[in-house]
């Protein structure tokens, strides 16, 4: 086994952190493996975040502000020109690293130094902090296209915290690409980096991924959704793993659930909500994801769940007596459509 002491750059963007920060950063200076700093994207914060960053005086922590508040596509683009080490990993803000985790990672490159993508195990936790359950299995290797595989199977839980690459081969890859929102964009990045050799994977599970709803009417974009679905699609078509029929009606049938699994949890909190600004906005929103998805009409955007729960966010907002008989009449029209 060759001797490699690898130095990591921890990467973590942040805008708004200052609930978890504190937390986060315990977790990355407990790290038992010390070769590493911690680069921070700071995102024009009013939270408290600055002055949490500001009391650490850790020399192994820097600060880099940006000069106006960014989206997070363009927050995450400024990784490509960070002074990174030779290894580096990024963290979101709310997620931890247990303290074996960058050991574990030298350990695997040490093993496995010719592989270009090396992860491992996770727990999914809340908002407390609480476990809510451990990461689906993954094989200790494996191609991208075999990780793309699994990810549109709904077989792979994987998200932008826990993986470790060369930061020479993340800038040849062109860094994470920017989609809307950065949906998919993760995907896309741990695809093309395992790729180039191979994707490695401890079976322990070293760090957590903090999985949590607040007020997701006001989070999710159901616009940006549909436009990096279809970004993602594009990108796919540009692999010989999309030339596959079976290939591409799975790639499909994934966006869709996505889209649509996002598209019923606005509604569900429009309904807890019961608020008439977001009503309105909803509304919009969803004039124009129909007007845009008809012009493409690559996967279906609305179907008669979500016209269902529609019916049960607007309740609130109209005649109680006309908003139940409006949607006895179409739930009756729904059972019907799905047992004819």
């Amino acid at each position: 086994m060759p001797d490699i002491s690898p130095s990591f750059s921890i990467i973590l963007p942040v805008r708004n952190g200052a609930k978890y920060l504190s937390e986060t950063l315990e977790s990355l200076f407990a790290q038992t493996y010390r070769h590493f700093n911690i680069l921070v994207l700071e995102n024009q914060s009013d939270d408290g975040t600055v002055d949490i960053l500001r009391a650490c005086k850790d020399e192994r922590l820097r600060v880099f502000p940006s000069d106006k508040p960014l989206s997070i596509e363009d927050n995450w683009s400024r990784i490509l020109d960070l002074p990174l080490a030779e290894w580096m990993t990024i963290v979101s803000h709310d997620d931890l690293l247990y303290p074996d985790f960058l050991r574990e990672m030298t350990l695997l490159i040490q093993a496995e130094p010719d592989a270009s993508l090396y992860t491992a195990h996770f727990d999914l936790i809340d908002a407390q902090g609480q476990n809510i359950r451990p990461s689906w299995p993954a094989p200790y290797r494996e191609s991208g296209d075999a990780f793309l595989e699994r990810r549109q199977l709904w077989r792979a839980d994987s998200f932008g915290t826990g993986y470790v690459m060369r930061s020479e081969d993340y800038r040849r890859v062109g860094g994470i690409p920017l989609y809307p929102g950065l949906y998919y964009a993760d995907d896309v990045l741990w695809t093309e980096l395992a790729n180039l050799k191979a994707r490695i994977c401890s079976p322990r599970r070293l760090f957590a991924y903090r999985y949590y709803r607040s007020s997701s009417a006001r989070q999710i974009d159901l616009l940006g959704i549909y436009q990096a679905s279809i970004k993602y699609l594009d990108y796919l078509q540009t692999r010989l793993y999309f030339a596959d029929a079976k290939h591409r009606a799975v790639a499909r049938t994934y966006v869709a659930r996505h889209l649509n699994r996002n598209y019923q949890r606005f509604l569900v909190n429009l309904i807890s909500e019961r608020n008439p600004e977001q009503m309105r906005t909803y509304r919009k929103m969803k004039a124009d994801l129909l007007a845009i998805a008809a012009q493409d009409q690559r996967f279906p955007v609305y179907n008669p769940l979500l016209s269902i729960i529609e019916q049960v966010a607007w309740i609130p907002f109209r005649s109680g007596r006309v908003g139940i008989l409006r949607l006895m009449e179409n739930t009756a029209i729904w059972i019907r459509q799905f047992t004819d």
